[in-house]
């Protein structure tokens, strides 16, 4: 994954979609607000990026959800090592794993009390490999058989402005994603 990012013209599509998104919350302020500071404060102390993104996706999804009933931080195990992120880069990952958050609170492992989401990255000849592993969720009957709107977001930030890979895996035990 590049640390820069071109201007790309699928812009106005994610910003129409995290308007469409957040159009009911009260609070659509404060989280661009988030985002956007966290940016900011990744250029000033990159270290723990990939955590505080993730904590931050899930507090922006999580509502009403089974993870924000139980507050337990070890639903979500992190690991992986620091990393240096660049602004655009940044917003494109926080996106996507806000995508992921909110389908695993609303859909997914974290959706049910027992729920657990491993969240793992590693650097590899200067690219990011991050997998999104849920376990102990509802259990999936099948596969998808067609992309939603979330799910195209999350592609064409990874692979058409990153210029990453993207793969979707439903097992029984559970969704994983590899970026």
């Amino acid at each position: 994954m590049a640390a820069s990012l071109p201007n790309e013209p699928d812009d106005l599509l994610i910003t129409d979609e995290l308007r469409h998104r957040l159009a009911h919350k009260a609070d659509y302020q404060r989280e661009k607000l988030a985002i956007q500071d966290l940016a900011r404060q990744m250029a000033e102390q990159p270290d723990q990026v990939l955590p505080r993104l993730v904590h931050l996706a899930m507090e922006l999804c999580g509502g009403q959800s089974a993870f924000a009933r139980t507050g337990d931080p070890k639903r979500i195990v992190m690991s992986g090592p620091d990393l240096v992120i660049g602004e655009r880069a940044l917003t494109s990952l926080a996106l996507v794993l806000h995508e992921l958050a909110t389908n695993a609170v609303k859909y997914g492992a974290l959706s049910i009390d027992q729920g657990l989401v491993h969240v793992t990255w590693q650097i590899e000849a200067d690219n990011l490999l991050l997998r999104w592993e849920e376990r102990k969720g509802p259990g999936l009957e099948k596969t998808p058989t067609s992309e939603g709107f979330g799910s195209i977001l999350v592609r064409r930030r990874i692979v058409g402005q990153l210029g990453g890979e993207l793969d979707y895996i439903w097992k029984p035990e559970g969704f994983s994603a590899f970026i």
